[in-house]
């Protein structure tokens, strides 16, 4: 379970992000260690070097011009001109250009430094900064005439910065792409898993997962997905069958307690009343099992109004002398085995009646996209944290809350029903008390 340090440290919830993250953050640490290591160990040394070379450089052509007569001093100059890389130039005969400025880089300035310390404090150097590539002109006092050296800025003093951000930027688009690749190796997979348990989780019975690709893990993922829908599956045949057996073996010998206790007659009528209501209640159960067990035949589905189904629900509980309000929208045509259907509303019915209290209400009407059946009553209402629960097989609440016995699968049926006929079924408070019952079609396309 993710501690919240972690939540912290990784913001991102994709498996994506997360990836990229981590990958980021190695690459500039990494980066960042190198660059140190680099400037520590190498570029420190290799710069004091350099320094030291290119005064050395300044220093010789200095003491060489005042060790030389002018005569001397022309001639060499036209020399260095010739086979090096600066400019011998009298200051008589040129003047310092006006965008030279004295903001030297650090490793020219120790340039001067020593410049400064061995030739005179006057010895300076300047930059033309506008030019590409930059020019450098060095000062030299002399006691009879100053003199400038004039070249390119130094290649080991330019700036590295740029050089650093470009490689990291470039690493760190690469780790971009590396992320985005593994990730999708993984999540093209895990997504058809991710598919495969959601279908198994609204009761559906989805083909193997079968993935081309992806880690061993994600495949001993699959295959484990797979081997528990199997399973499920076998399960839930295997209850279906033992409800359907036994409830067809109970049936005969309750048909023949119902005849004996007609044939019976006798002195006593109250308690072969409360006998006889006893065995609708057990016929009633049995019927339950029976309509849990059986598939919803849905292979020939036909276009039915469901406002007209409902109103001959309505009449059927109204001969019981059952007082239900309406509320039916005309023209709320849907794909429906009308069998099936009819049960969903009778049951939808029967739970209301039973456990709910007037008035109750039986709705249609269409809601956006979707097509809705609703029965409303003010009955206790369920507990929020219930609902879920009661949806599952064989699960109630307390009796002595509600007041009824069952068997638990009056709200299972009716969402399987619901789940066959491509529709979603909920339940909700009203204000005021009282549950809602929907379940939602969809429209005919």
């Amino acid at each position: 379970m993710p501690t919240p340090f972690l939540n912290k440290l990784f913001p991102p919830k994709t498996l994506l992000g997360q990836t990229i993250l981590i990958l980021v953050l190695v690459v500039i640490g990494t980066q960042i260690a190198s660059q140190f290591v680099f400037q520590r160990y190498v570029t420190a040394d290799f710069g004091t070097q350099l320094v030291r070379v290119g005064s050395n450089n300044f220093l010789s052509m200095y003491q060489a011009l005042r060790l030389m007569n002018p005569e001397q001093r022309k001639i060499f100059a036209e020399n260095v001109g010739k086979r090096s890389v600066y400019r011998l130039i009298p200051s008589s005969e040129t003047s310092l250009p006006p965008n030279a400025s004295r903001a030297l880089p650090p490793r020219l300035a120790l340039v001067e430094e020593r410049l400064q310390k061995e030739i005179s404090p006057e010895a300076a150097i300047y930059i033309e900064k506008d030019l590409k590539p930059q020019k450098f002109w060095v000062y030299l006092p002399l006691e009879d005439g100053a003199w400038w050296i004039q070249g390119q800025r130094f290649n080991f003093d330019r700036n590295f910065p740029n050089t650093a951000t470009s490689l990291i930027t470039m690493s760190l688009i690469l780790a971009v792409f590396l992320a985005w690749r593994l990730v999708k190796r993984v999540n093209e997979p895990l997504a058809e898993v991710q598919q495969h348990i959601m279908k198994l989780a609204a009761g559906e019975s989805p083909e193997p997962i079968e993935p081309k690709n992806g880690p061993n893990e994600i495949v001993a993922l699959a295959e484990a997905v797979n081997k528990m829908a199997t399973n499920l599956k076998q399960a839930e045949d295997d209850r279906t069958l033992l409800l359907a057996g036994i409830s067809h073996d109970l049936r005969t010998p309750l048909s023949r307690l119902r005849l004996g206790l007609e044939m019976i007659g006798g002195d006593h009528p109250t308690e072969l009343q409360e006998l006889a209501l006893d065995i609708e209640v057990m016929d009633r159960i049995i019927g339950q099992f029976l309509d849990f067990a059986r598939a919803p035949e849905l292979a020939h589905l036909e276009i039915h109004d469901l406002s007209k189904l409902a109103q001959v629900a309505v009449e059927s509980a109204r001969v019981q002398h059952r007082s239900i309000e309406t509320s039916l929208e005309a023209d709320l045509s849907i794909h429906m085995n009308p069998l099936q259907i009819h049960r969903m509303i009778h049951n939808l019915l029967e739970n209301a009646w039973r456990y709910g209290s007037q008035p109750i209400e039986l709705k249609t009407y269409r809601e956006g996209n979707q097509i809705v059946l609703a029965v409303l009553d003010r009955g206790p209402g369920i507990p929020e944290d219930q609902i879920a629960r009661l949806m599952q097989p064989f699960t109630q609440l307390d009796p002595a809350r509600t007041g009824s016995s069952g068997t638990g699968l009056g709200l299972a049926i009716i969402n399987r029903l619901a789940r066959a006929h491509q529709a979603t079924f909920s339940i909700s408070t009203r204000m005021g008390g009282g549950l809602v019952a929907k379940v939602s079609f969809p429209v005919i396309s």
